[in-house]
This record gives C-alpha cells, sequence and structure tokens, in this order.
C-alpha cells in the first residue's frame, strides 16, 4: 500500500489530487479513459478513496467511505469494483507496518487478531506482497501463512503458489493481483466455501475438498467473469473489460477431468473436457463457444503459471504421502497391540476356565467326602457306638461345610469366567476394528504413495514440456529475425495462420558429474567449489548461493567449519530447471542456515547445530562437538549418528510439537545422544492428542553408551518396535510402555538383550511366541517395576553369575529358562512360582523374596529350592513322572508346609527298599506306606524311620510324609545328639492332609515338585 504525502504550500491539499464525482443512472462512480485501474493502487484518506494509477496525479473520490453501502466504480470499458473488492483493495482505516511473512517471521499475524491462517506458501519467488486485513503489509515468502481477506500481489517475473486448508492448490504469474475473500473449511466433514476475486495476471489451480461438495462450493471471480469448479485443474487469466480473458480445463495430475462453469451476465458457457477453451471479452457478453486448445498452445499461454502449480501438487502431495504413511504404521501398531490384548483377555478366559473346573471338581470331591461322612454317621449310629457316633456327626458337620463352601467357590470362579468372556469380546472386537482400520491406513497410504508418484512425474513433465516450449519458440523467433535481416523486413510474415507445430524434443542423459565438494566458511559468506558443468549466482547481499550441477541423481556431502553454529535442513527433494539440479544455500545471522538436497553424508560445524532431515538415506551424520539438536521424519534412515564429546545431542522426530514416529533400524550411534519422541531438547512434553508413538528399530541398530530414549510424560503410548530383534543394553528408558517383537516371518525368533538396567514401569514385552530374551548383565528385574511378559519361549542368562527375578505372570508354559554357566539365581517377590511344564536349567538356586511366603511348583528336572523368611509351600506334582530328584534348603519346621494334595487316589508307587543316607544341610521327602498294618502313633513312625534310613550327622534334617490306611499325618525329625536311630521326642506332628495318599506298596521318593 503506498504512502501518500501532502505538502501543502498555500494550496488546499484537494489541489493535488483530480476529483472523481460523475455517476452514472445506477449511482456507479464513473473511472475515466486512459488509465489501467486494473493495476491501481487504492487506498484510504479518513473517509475518501485515494486511487494510484501508474501515470498522472491520483484520483480522489471525496467521502467514500461515509456511505453505508459504497457505490460500485466502472471503468470507461464498463469493468465493475464493487464496494466490496474495493473495500478489501484500500485496507483499514489505520494501516500497520510492513514485515516480512515467512515461516521464522518474529511475530505471527495471528497476534494481531487476523484469526486462523486459511493456507500458507509452497513456493514464492520474486517480489510477492500480502495486505492483511488490518492493513499489515508483508513480502511473501515460502512457508508463510495466507489469512481470510488478505490481498495478494506479485510484481515482475515474480510467482506464488497456495496451499489452501482443503488442499486448494492455487498459483499466481507475475503482475497479479487477488483477494481472499471467503475461505471456510471443516476438515471433519469435508465441507466449506472457497470465493476468491483474481483482479489481473494469469493464474491457475487445483480445486480441493470444497470443490467437491457443491456447485457453488468454490467460486474464483474475474473482472469480467464468475468461475464455478467441480473438481478441476484451470488455468486463466483475468482481464479488464473489453480485453481478452482465456479459461482452459485440463486433466489432473492423475487424468481426472472436472468441470468449470463460466458466466457472464449475458451467458454461461460449461468446460468438461480435456483442453476446452473459452474466452470472455466482456462481463456484458456471453463466452464463445469451446475450442481445444494444442499442448504447445497450452504452454504458451500458462506454460509459467501451470509449472509452478505443478510442483507444488507435487510437493504437496508428498507431504500427504509422509503424513499417511504415518498414520499407516500408526495404526498398524495399535492394531499390533490390539491384538495382543484380545490374546491377553482370550488366555484370561482359559485361565478362568480352568479355575472354574478346578472349583467344579474340588465341589465333586467334597460332596464325595460328604457323603462318605454320611454313611460312617448311619455306620456309628448302627453300631450304637456314642464316641464314634459323636466323632462321625462332626466330621460330617466339617464336609458339609466344606461342600458349601467349594459351591460358593464353584459360582465365584463362574462369574469370572463370565467377567474374562465379556472382556475378552470386547478385546477381540476392537482387535479386529483396529486391524481393519490398519488395513485402511495402510490402503489410503499406499493411494496417497501412488498420487505423490504420479504427481512428481506431472510436475518433471510439464517442467520439460514448458522448457521444450520455450526453447522451440525462440527457435522460431530467431529464426525470424534472421530471414527479416536477409530481406529487409522486420521478419514477420504475413498470410494465413498455418496448423500448429508439431515438437519433437529428444533428451539425452549424461554422465553423472562427480559429486562437488562444498565448504562453508565460519563467517556468513558460502564458497562453492563445483567440478563440473556449474553455474553460481549471488545476490547483492551475499546471502544466497545457488549452485546447479548436471548430474540426473547428485549426490552431496557437506562440510561446515567453524564454532558459530549452523541451522540446516537436509531432505531429498529435487528441484530441476532443463536437466539442472539445484543446491541452495541461505545465510542468516551470525551463524549459516542451509538446504541441500539428496544429501548422503554431512558434518556439521563445531557449534551448536540445529539440522532437520527430511527423507533422506543417509550414510553418516557428524554434528560436531556442540550440543546439537536433529530433527528427523519417519522417512529418514543415517547408517551412522556421531558425535565429539563432551556434549550431549538430542536426536527428535520432526512434526508438531516434536511429536512423530521415528526409525533406527540399521543406525548406529556413536557419542551421547537422547532420543526424544514427544519431547523438545529441554524436555518439555507434547500436548498433541495422539494415541500411540513408534520407534522401529533392528538387529543391526546399535547405541552407544549412555544412550537414552524418551517418550515423555503425557498420554502418548510410546513403543519400541522391531521385526529382527533389538540389543537395549546401553540404553535408559524412559516413558517406554511397550517393546514389540514381531518375528513371525523369521523362523529362528527374534531376541531382545538387556543389561542390568532398571526398566520402566508397567513396561509390556511382547514377542510373537518363538522370541528371546538374552540378559547381558548380572541381574535382570522382570517383577519390581511391574513388567508384563507375554509370547517369549525362552529367557538365557550369561557366563557369570546371574539373577533373573520374574513374577509368575512372566511364566508360561513350555518357556525355557536357561542360567547359563556360572552359579546362577531364579528368584521371585510373588506369593506363587510355578514352573511345571517348563524347562528350568542350569539354575543353581530358585529362591523367593516374599517375607510372607511363596508356593513353589518345580519342573520334572532336579531342582533345588532355597526357603525365604515367610511360610513357604512345596507342591508335588499330580504324577510321580513329573517328579525330579529335587533338594530344599532352609526349609523351616512348624512354618514351612509340603503340599501333597495333588495326588491322586490309587497312584501307584514303586517300593524303594534299604536305607537312605541322610546328610547335613539337605531334606529329602519320603512317601511311605509302610504303616499299612501298624498304628498311627509316633513309635509306628519311629520304627519305620529306623527301617528305612540311617543318620550319618547329627545336624541332620529330614520331613517324613507317611500315609498309612488311617490317616496321612507330616512330621519333622531331627537327628538328635549323634543318635542315629530316631526317638519320639524329635517329632512334631506338623499337621494332617486333607486326604490319604494310597499306594500300592513301600516307598521312599525323593522328589518335589
Amino acid at each position: 500500500m503506498n504512502s501518500i504525502t501532502v505538502e501543502n504550500r498555500g494550496k488546499s491539499p484537494l489541489d493535488f489530487f483530480q476529483p472523481l464525482s460523475v455517476v452514472n443512472a445506477n449511482g456507479d462512480v464513473m473511472l475515466p479513459e486512459g488509465d489501467d485501474f486494473m493495476r491501481a493502487d487504492f487506498s484510504r484518506v479518513g473517509p475518501d478513496l485515494v486511487i494510484e494509477t501508474s501515470g498522472g496525479a491520483p484520483y480522489l473520490i471525496a467521502d467514500y467511505f461515509m456511505s453505508e453501502t459504497p457505490p460500485a466504480l466502472v471503468s470507461a470499458d464498463g469493468a465493475v469494483f464493487n464496494a466490496a473488492l474495493v473495500t478489501a483493495l484500500a485496507g483499514p482505516i489505520a494501516p500497520g507496518q510492513v514485515a516480512q511473512l515467512g515461516p521464522n517471521a518474529a511475530a505471527s499475524p495471528q497476534a494481531v487478531g487476523l484469526g486462523q491462517p486459511i493456507g500458507q506458501v509452497s513456493e514464492a519467488s520474486g517480489s510477492v506482497m500480502v495486505t492483511h486485513p488490518d492493513g499489515t503489509q508483508a513480502t511473501l515468502v515460502t512457508g508463510g501463512q495466507i489469512f481470510q481477506g488478505d490481498v495478494l500481489q506479485t510484481g515482475a517475473k515474480a510467482s506464488v503458489s497456495l496451499v489452501f486448508a482443503d488442499d486448494t492448490v492455487f498459483s499466481l504469474a507475475e503482475d497479479a493481483r487477488m483477494v481472499m475473500d471467503e475461505m471456510v473449511y471443516d476438515p471433519d466433514t469435508q465441507t466449506g466455501i472457497f470465493k476468491t476475486q483474481v483482479v489481473s495476471g494469469v493464474f491457475s489451480f487445483v480445486s480441493g475438498q470444497v470443490a467437491k461438495t457443491a456447485p457453488d462450493g468454490m467460486i474464483v471471480s474475474t473482472p469480467t467473469t464468475t468461475i464455478g469448479i467441480r473438481g478441476s485443474t484451470a488455468m486463466a487469466n483475468a482481464a479488464g473489460e473489453g480485453l481478452q480473458s482465456t479459461i482452459t480445463l485440463v486433466p489432473d495430475v492423475d487424468g481426472n477431468v472436472g468441470e468449470l462453469s463460466i458466466s457472464t451476465r449475458a451467458g454461461t458457457q460449461v468446460l468438461n473436457q480435456p483442453n476446452a477453451s473459452t474466452t470472455v471479452f466482456s462481463a456484458f457478453a456471453p463466452p464463445s463457444q469451446v475450442v481445444f486448445l494444442s499442448p504447445q498452445e497450452v504452454q504458451k499461454n500458462f506454460g509459467a503459471t501451470f509449472t509452478t502449480l505443478t510442483k507444488a501438487v507435487a510437493k504437496q502431495a508428498k507431504v500427504k504421502a509422509v503424513e499417511a504413511q504415518g498414520r499407516a504404521e500408526n495404526a498398524q501398531n495399535e492394531a499390533k497391540v490390539a491384538k495382543v490384548e484380545a490374546e491377553k483377555a482370550k488366555e484370561e478366559v482359559s485361565k478362568a476356565e480352568g479355575a472354574a473346573s478346578e472349583a467344579e471338581a474340588k465341589a465333586e470331591a467334597a460332596q464325595a467326602e460328604a457323603e462318605a461322612a454320611k454313611a460312617e454317621l448311619e455306620a456309628a449310629k448302627a453300631e450304637g457306638n456314642e464316641e464314634a457316633i459323636a466323632a462321625a456327626a462332626a466330621k460330617l458337620a466339617a464336609a458339609e461345610a466344606k461342600v458349601d463352601q467349594a459351591l460358593a467357590q464353584v459360582e465365584v470362579a463362574k462369574a469370572e469366567v463370565q467377567k474374562a468372556a465379556e472382556v475378552a469380546a470386547k478385546a477381540g472386537a476392537e482387535a479386529t476394528k483396529a486391524v481393519a482400520t490398519a488395513e485402511k491406513a495402510q490402503a489410503q497410504a499406499e493411494q496417497a504413495q501412488q498420487f505423490s508418484s504420479l504427481a512428481s512425474t506431472a510436475s518433471k513433465a510439464q517442467e520439460q514440456a514448458f522448457e521444450a516450449e520455450k526453447q522451440a519458440q525462440e527457435e522460431v523467433e530467431q529464426k525470424a529475425a534472421a530471414d527479416g535481416a536477409k530481406d529487409g523486413t522486420d521478419g514477420t510474415t504475413k498470410g494465413a495462420d498455418s496448423a500448429d507445430p508439431t515438437i519433437t524434443v529428444t533428451v539425452e542423459e549424461p554422465e553423472p558429474d562427480p559429486i562437488p565438494e562444498i565448504i562453508l566458511a565460519p563467517t556468513p559468506v558460502i564458497v562453492v567449489v563445483p567440478v563440473t558443468t556449474t553455474t553460481t549466482t549471488t545476490t547483492d547481499d551475499e546471502k544466497t548461493t545457488t549452485t546447479t550441477s548436471s548430474e540426473t541423481n547428485p549426490s552431496y556431502s557437506g562440510l561446515f567449519t567453524g564454532t558459530t553454529g549452523i541451522t540446516a535442513t537436509l531432505h531429498n527433494a529435487l528441484s530441476s530447471t532443463s536437466g539442472q539440479y539445484e543446491i541452495v544455500a541461505t545465510v542468516t545471522g551470525s551463524g549459516i542456515s542451509d538446504t541441500y538436497n539428496n544429501v548422503k553424508s554431512f558434518t556439521a560445524s563445531a557449534g551448536d547445530d540445529t539440522i532437520t532431515l527430511t527423507g533422506l538415506t543417509m550414510t553418516s551424520l557428524n554434528v560436531g562437538s556442540g550440543q546439537d539438536l536433529i530433527y528427523v521424519d519417519s522417512t529418514t534412515r543415517v547408517t551412522t549418528i556421531s558425535n565429539s564429546q563432551p556434549n550431549t545431542n538430542y536426536l527428535m522426530t520432526k512434526g508438531t510439537e516434536n511429536f512423530g514416529n521415528m526409525n533406527l533400524s540399521g543406525t548406529t550411534f556413536s557419542g551421547l545422544f537422547h532420543v526424544y519422541l514427544n519431547l523438545d531438547y529441554v524436555g518439555s512434553a507434547t500436548t498433541a492428542n495422539i494415541s500411540t508413538t513408534t520407534l522401529t528399530v533392528s538387529s543391526s541398530t546399535s547405541f552407544d553408551t549412555s544412550n537414552t530414549i524418551d517418550f515423555g510424560t503425557g498420554t502418548t503410548t510410546g513403543i519400541i518396535t522391531s521385526d529382527d530383534g533389538m540389543n537395549l543394553t546401553n540404553v535408559t528408558m524412559t516413558a517406554v510402555d511397550q517393546i514389540i517383537l514381531d518375528s513371525s516371518s523369521n523362523t529362528a525368533g527374534a531376541t531382545l538383550t538387556l543389561g542390568a538396567q532398571t526398566l520402566p514401569t508397567n513396561l509390556t514385552i511382547t514377542g510373537s511366541g518363538d522370541d528371546f530374551i538374552q540378559m547381558a548383565g548380572t541381574t535382570l528385574d522382570l517383577a519390581t517395576q511391574s513388567t508384563t511378559v507375554t509370547g517369549i519361549s525362552k529367557i538365557v542368562g550369561t557366563a557369570g553369575n546371574d539373577t533373573l527375578t520374574v513374577n509368575q505372570g512372566d511364566l508360561s508354559s513350555g518357556m525355557t529358562l536357561d542360567g547359563g554357566s556360572g552359579s546362577d539365581t531364579l528368584t521371585t517377590p510373588d506369593a506363587t512360582l510355578n514352573l511345571s511344564g517348563m524347562t528350568v536349567s542350569n539354575f543353581e538356586f530358585i529362591t523367593t523374596s516374599n517375607g510372607t511366603g511363596t508356593t513353589f511348583t518345580g519342573t520334572s528336572g532336579n531342582d533345588v529350592f532355597t526357603s525365604g523368611s515367610g511360610a513357604d509351600v512345596f507342591v508335588f506334582a499330580a504324577t510321580a513322572a513329573a517328579n525330579g530328584n529335587d533338594t530344599l534348603y532352609n526349609f523351616t519346621a512348624g512354618s514351612d508346609k509340603i503340599n501333597v494334595d495333588a495326588f491322586a487316589t490309587g497312584l501307584s508307587m514303586t517300593q524303594i527298599t534299604g536305607n537312605v543316607t541322610i546328610t547335613a544341610g539337605t531334606v529329602y521327602y519320603y512317601f511311605n506306606n509302610m504303616l499299612a498294618n501298624a498304628a498311627d502313633s509316633s513309635q509306628g513312625v519311629i520304627d519305620a524311620i529306623n527301617n528305612a534310613a540311617v543318620i550319618t550327622d547329627a545336624a541332620a534334617t529330614a520331613m517324613l510324609v507317611i500315609s498309612d490306611d488311617n490317616s496321612t499325618a507330616v512330621y519333622e525329625w531331627k537327628g538328635n545328639g549323634g543318635f542315629d536311630e530316631a526317638t519320639g521326642d524329635t517329632f512334631t506332628l506338623m499337621g494332617t492332609l486333607s486326604s490319604a495318599i494310597s499306594a500300592t506298596g513301600d516307598v521312599i521318593v525323593t522328589n518335589l515338585a
């Protein structure tokens, strides 16, 4: 907006203006002939409207803005400027200041009341100005924001491409002006309104979601036409009354053809075929009949703006493809989690059903016991023995109480089954939904990638076609000039128009040039050393240097020196002009800010650097010795990331509030790095409402000592996942919720290697059924931090003296626990440690740290149990074949118990003859039926023991479980003062088992399971 200064030297200020007051019959103000009002500057001076054209004194319409409905302005040739357009072009009463509007602008225009942005600059070239509704003017650069009510104007040789909230892409060529009248979009319903006026210049657009909702959803107006859009790609020029405006419809990048409705006050023309075109000369005359432009005519008329447009479409498509792939990865991980939860819920149902079956079996046994007690009572009554009757009655009452208790347990167990089934059904439905969502997201990601590929191809093809047309036009002009020089004419040919020429362009791919070396000095000056076909241009202030190379697939290595720090953006989006691929570096401030394409290796400065990686596959990134910030997107892969001591570096996800997935598959770290997801480098958590964030690693990912992985303290679920295993030995993990090993396609299984680090609270480790956990340190605690382990087939120790701490819930039937060599300990804080159905090897000690007691159930191997300080219970398996030759340490008489209830009635035991030697520090268990005909008394037990065992050490201790035909009792036997015979005072009755053990012969069994 121009500034007007009036210097009063004895004249009225109005003497410096040409007043306009002529109105027509409609009350419109008539503009004089001879001036180009389409490109004029409109401004306010108090209540007056001032119009400045390229020649002569400015025009003034006094008190124009005093009217509630200001009049329209009508040019001599009939072009109409309605009041809304005039008001938008003139701006507010108190205009703001001029600023530069880009992604790094110091203050956001939002802060001054412009509302939410409706779009963003995809690319700006040359002088592109915007006037906001509050009067603030700004120079638009790439990344700048667009607001409703903005007036955009391009200068000579300038252009701009815009991407709006509904994915509409708009391009303006040089000397163009556009007013953003209205843009409203609801992404949830994908509905809205898009209305804009192009006052002058060549423009093109690809319509977005709004144009798909209704016939009048998207409207583009020019001085002579109104264009209605339905899913179209179009090109046009906006000209005034009496001048030619051409509107052309072309196919979208995917080949689809939309529809345009071009209306004037006198009629409407519809375009719905490829390259269909119509011409308008007046708002008061209908559009011309439809004609079809040749490809050469399209390039000649609209090549520049169409090239800008297709580049913006390709750029936006790539962004959308990356976003879609990120959503697909999130959905896939959520589906994995949901399936794991569903499987866990099914396992809970199975457990509940097993518990219910066990409760029903106990109830049936209790009922049988009650029936037996009832029969015993009837027999006692028949004999008339009062003492026997009383004893039998008491036994019956106890049995009936036991029946009632057992039946109550059955009901509780059934309720648990129902509850578990409901949870499983819900989890199954959620898993099914998550899988469907993941499949849909993956399909959308594939579609987005396909469209991105199409858009990229179309952009390159358009660029080549436009260059070919320009070259052909130059050749025609050069030939005409040469012919004119020969015959003395100006080179023009009179006569009938010839047919459209056919142009064939052959492009030969050059041999790849060597990689150029790029060296940036520590001061804000860029020194570029090109190797082959290159050109270098530098602006007057030496702030920007562009180097071009004729390589078709260039690969650049950047090396920065100095200590001031840099800001670098590295990506793989190549820009090409006539086959020349560009690398652009821009210097700002005291440091260096650069953008490089297709970078393979990169070495930063010794200062504090900020580096952004987008879509790259790099061999190495060395960030120097400063405290550096590295931002990556989910598609970037770097083979080696290194730094120099002593500073810590931060590797963060690139996205809104530092949120996003990260892929470190195959990456090797060297140096101190914090890997942050959902965090900034000072540790502030994201507020993004995202359900999951995923860090993908592989078996070849190598972390250095003191590396950290941190997902922040928000509600987002943090997942580390790998298809072939991972080594987290040296990693400190914070807010990691899940570690997922998905080795379903790997028959050898995946291995998770963990050191002695403290695991995150409530961590879930999930395998696919054949995966391993490998201990890399001497301790691995899966219990204290409430770690949940599922789908893991084996946990393996080291060659040292290991301690593995587990919860019962981490163990499953068929699992293998291998302590490795050394003296190893398996321990639990749980009240239960059931190792039946598992393979436990190379653990020298199986212990408990539960102070209130643990129930041990061993394996079929030779187990060694160490009792804890509580009252522990040692359980025999239900079959003799499941028991090995086990040893028990630290058994405490009177507190620790042996549970043999699992033995079935009628179990066959093998008779063992001869004496058994009992040595100091060991405990043996005897299942003995030698008292079948003896009295149930201490003396009977003494006699049996003395016939079966010899004491060789006074400190020896043994526990004997002795079954006879009357009852089963548990006794403690201690060696006494060197005597080798058992005496009555060494026996203490510890309790009576709930049911007798039936055996076919005498037996001594030294096993505990």
